[in-house]
């Protein structure tokens, strides 16, 4: 059946029986839910039905809502609007996302819905089938992977922001906001060279952060002058970390810049093992600062504005369920902060860490 085909009969369901749900829709016609979403969304600009939580109702009389309106149904009576958010784990870094996210959601009297997908692409999908289901008439998404967009992403029924996932310049359909890694790993890198480093080893563990991380080193190497023979490694797992840290002292690197916080504790642990000192034989800068301040010699961190990032993608969501689809689109970087501590400047000279972002 083709869709033309689907949406008609859509509509005779609906005049035989005043409205219909979603998941009954897909069941009965075979598709996936998502199809039936995109049906119902299209008919409902149209103005031949009204698009509500888990499927459609018949227009009332005297209903004049526009064709081609993108707007989201409007809430029943009483019931509090809600976004939803998937995020690919529950750790750390993304617990404050969430904090950021469920705060400006409050702030504007809107319900926030979480989905986990535990990095699993085909949950993804599922998860936010879920969110929609829950009557989320906006989503906040960071998918498993960073690229590129997944292809049912552009089809959802409900306006999307991408949150900590850049995407090319070319999907001008896709809004994001996200941290500035390449600008964070800059940062760490010149306040390095400003110590005196050039021979920075740069260890990350693959993540879509770690990539950006070493495109950020190869903007300022040569602008800072870096010496570049030195290891600058992504690594899928931990296993080859003391060989990695074996290479690169000797290779006589006097800094390393460790994504993330765990790498970076336990770089700073084997270096304390071989009786080296943080910072006078080895400065250290993470790349997260979930828990780097917490190390036995705290560690200077680059830390993302994670909750800034969230909160600018609720606004941005926000504006465009008011808005709908307009012309406009927006990609958001926000910039990092670096916060220094005893792994880069001990305590002869210790700067004053910048006071905290509240949420």
């Amino acid at each position: 059946m083709h869709a033309a085909q689907r949406q008609d009969a859509i509509l005779q369901l609906l005049r035989r029986y005043g409205s219909v749900r979603v998941t009954a829709l897909a069941e009965r016609f075979k598709v996936a839910q998502l199809t039936i979403r995109r049906d119902i969304a299209l008919l409902h600009e149209r103005g031949d039905l009204v698009r509500v939580h888990g499927g459609a109702v018949l227009p009332r009389p005297g209903d004049d809502a526009p064709a081609g309106a993108a707007e989201p149904a409007a809430p029943r009576p009483g019931k509090q609007r809600a976004i939803g958010m998937l995020v690919p784990a529950a750790t750390l870094y993304f617990h404050e996302l969430i904090r950021g996210a469920q705060a400006a959601a409050a702030a504007h009297h809107v319900r926030l819905v979480v989905g986990v997908s535990r990095h699993d692409q085909q949950e993804d999908l599922i998860q936010a089938e879920r969110l929609l289901d829950a009557g989320a008439e906006g989503l906040l998404l960071t998918p498993s992977a960073a690229a590129p967009v997944p292809a049912w992403a552009p089809t959802l029924p409900v306006p999307v922001v991408f949150v900590e996932r850049r995407q090319p310049v070319d999907v001008d359909l896709i809004e994001y906001v996200a941290s500035d890694h390449e600008l964070g790993a800059v940062q760490a890198l010149r306040h390095l060279a400003e110590l005196g480093h050039r021979k920075i080893a740069v260890i990350t563990q693959t993540t879509p952060t770690s990539a950006l991380i070493h495109r950020g080193y190869q903007m300022v190497a040569d602008a800072i002058g870096l010496d570049k023979d030195v290891p600058r490694v992504d690594m899928f797992s931990m296993d080859g970390l003391d060989d990695v840290l074996e290479e690169a002292l000797s290779a006589g690197v006097t800094a390393v810049l460790a994504h993330s916080d765990d790498v970076a504790i336990a770089v700073q642990q084997r270096l304390l093992s071989r009786g080296l000192a943080v910072p006078d034989d080895v400065a250290l800068v993470a790349y997260d600062d979930v828990f780097a301040a917490l190390a036995d010699i705290p560690i200077t961190a680059v830390s993302p504005p994670r909750r800034a990032i969230a909160r600018t993608g609720v606004e941005m969501l926000l504006r465009r369920m008011r808005a709908g689809d307009g012309p406009i689109k927006r990609h958001v970087h926000l910039m990092p902060t670096l916060r220094v501590r005893t792994s880069t400047m001990g305590e002869r000279a210790p700067l004053p860490a910048p006071e905290r972002e509240e949420a």
